[in-house]
């Protein structure tokens, strides 16, 4: 675990959210970083590469969105490293005091890890004084689990100087309750386990009920669903108030928990 002598300021963060497979709850967490910056009073800068650009329906801010196309891609394989040079501009140009937020979609972490070797991202981030944060992002699936190790190599490669902090999204189950000598065990321990001493862990536990598939369709932000009103939740939901009170309960008690931990990596 980090230290509490090694707190990271929010304020002055590059926080990038990664891991080889889709499917992990990579954009769930990022947006919980976007909220909880919000909610500290903080305006973020918020990017994806991804095409699916659920960032930017969740967000009433402008989204930078990167996205590739294959055959360009193919026919000029430099257009693999141009389509990220607006992260660049973006890492740099932001002032000071409003953190930034980069969700990379599947398959898109080895391309930028090695975008930023190539350009030598880790200088223009060192002369902006701000910390490079690496949200890992794995569930208890054996192929999340070992591209999520692959992912948080290649970057800390690329950017050494970031700060490691792993994300364990229980939707699947628990690490913990893995079974010993399975292939899923055998890759944590493999992947993960060994980057733990140098790691900050967040657990990221299963929202209850599945309460916020309710929500998710109308991509309505997590914080937003917390604040509804009784009678807007049974609106969106169709449920009786009952009812609506306990999804919406389900989704504040979450996002309280992630708060909660996001306070003991930012020093809160």
């Amino acid at each position: 675990m980090l230290h509490t002598n090694n707190t990271i300021s929010l304020e002055d963060t590059v926080n990038v959210y990664g891991n080889g497979k889709g499917g992990v709850g990579k954009t769930s967490d990022c947006q919980t970083g976007i909220e909880y910056a919000i909610q500290r009073g903080l305006v973020p800068a918020i990017a994806q590469v991804d095409e699916q650009g659920r960032l930017e329906a969740l967000n009433a801010s402008h989204v930078l969105t990167i996205t590739i196309d294959p055959k360009a891609a193919r026919e000029n394989p430099n257009l693999e490293l141009q389509r990220f040079g607006p992260l660049s501009d973006l890492m740099v140009d932001t002032p000071k005091g409003r953190p930034i937020f980069i969700d990379l979609g599947a398959n898109e972490d080895q391309r930028f890890a090695y975008w930023s070797r190539q350009a030598e991202v880790s200088e223009d981030i060192a002369e902006s004084g701000r910390q490079v944060v690496l949200h890992i992002v794995y569930t208890s699936e054996q192929e999340a689990i070992e591209k999520a190790g692959t992912t948080a190599r290649d970057l800390m490669r690329s950017l050494p100087v970031a700060k490691l902090c792993l994300v364990e999204n229980q939707r699947f189950g628990r690490i913990s309750d893995l079974v010993a000598g399975s292939a899923a065990h055998d890759a944590y321990q493999q992947h993960i386990q060994t980057l733990l001493p140098n790691a900050h862990l967040i657990r990221m536990p299963r929202i209850r009920g599945n309460s916020y598939a309710r929500f998710e369709q109308a991509r309505i932000p997590f914080s937003r669903v917390a604040q509804m009103r009784t009678a807007e939740v049974m609106d969106i939901t169709g449920l009786g108030r009952a009812d609506a009170r306990i999804v919406r309960g389900d989704v504040s008690e979450w996002l309280e928990q992630m708060f909660l931990q996001l306070d003991q990596l930012f020093g809160a």
